[in-house]
C-alpha cells in the first residue's frame, strides 16, 4: 500500500481505497492506513481537501524509498488508476461548474497533467486522463493563460497531438489555447 500511495503527493481515504491494490486476504486499505499512520509512514498533509476530508500524504523521504525499492510495473499501475481516479473527478468537475476544487484535487489533476509530460509519448489514456485534468483545472476562466498556465498548456498539447486520445477531447483542450 505504501509503495502505490507512493505516486501522488496527497491523498484521501476514499483516493487511497481507489489507488491501492491488496493482497487477497490482506488487511483493508483503512486499516493499513491506520497502521501507516501509527508508524509514521502516512501523516496529515498541509493541502487542504474537501470540507470532511482528511488529507494524508506519504513522508517525502518514505515515498522516495517506497518508489526505489518497489518494481516499475506495480508503481505504474498504481499512477495509472490515480490518473484514472483524477480524470473521473475532472468530468464531474466540468458537469457541475459551480463546485470549486479543493486543493488537493488541484495537486492531484496537476500530476496526471504532469504526468503526461514523461520521457516517453503518451498513450491515449494517459493523454486522455491528462487533457480531463487540464479541462478541469483550467475551467472558471476563459482561457488557460489567466490560470497562468499557457506553458504547460502548449507544452500538453504538444505531448498529446499523436497519442490517439478521442479527437474531440483533444480538440476542447485545443480551445483554451485559443488555436
Amino acid at each position: 500500500v505504501l509503495a502505490q500511495l507512493s505516486t501522488t503527493l496527497c491523498f484521501t481515504a476514499a483516493l487511497a481505497e481507489q489507488i491501492a491494490l491488496l493482497e487477497p486476504g490482506g488487511p483493508r486499505t483503512l486499516d493499513a492506513l491506520q497502521t501507516l499512520r501509527e508508524r509514521a509512514l502516512v501523516s496529515p498533509s498541509r493541502v487542504p481537501g474537501a470540507p470532511g476530508d482528511v488529507v494524508l500524504e506519504v513522508l517525502r523521504g518514505v515515498r522516495d524509498f517506497a518508489r526505489r525499492k518497489t518494481e516499475p510495473a506495480r508503481l505504474a499501475g498504481a499512477r495509472e488508476r490515480h490518473a484514472a481516479c483524477m480524470a473521473s473527478l475532472a468530468r464531474r468537475a466540468l458537469a457541475s461548474r459551480d463546485a470549486p476544487l479543493d486543493e488537493a484535487s488541484r495537486l492531484g489533476l496537476l500530476a496526471v497533467v504532469r504526468g503526461a509530460l514523461g520521457d516517453a509519448a503518451p498513450g491515449a489514456r494517459e493523454a486522455e486522463h491528462a487533457l480531463w485534468s487540464l479541462l478541469a483545472l483550467s475551467r472558471g476562466s476563459d482561457r488557460a493563460a489567466e490560470a497562468g498556465e499557457l506553458s504547460l498548456l502548449s507544452r500538453v498539447l504538444d505531448a498529446t497531438q499523436g497519442s490517439g486520445a478521442h479527437p474531440a477531447l483533444y480538440a476542447r483542450a485545443l480551445g483554451l489555447r485559443g488555436s
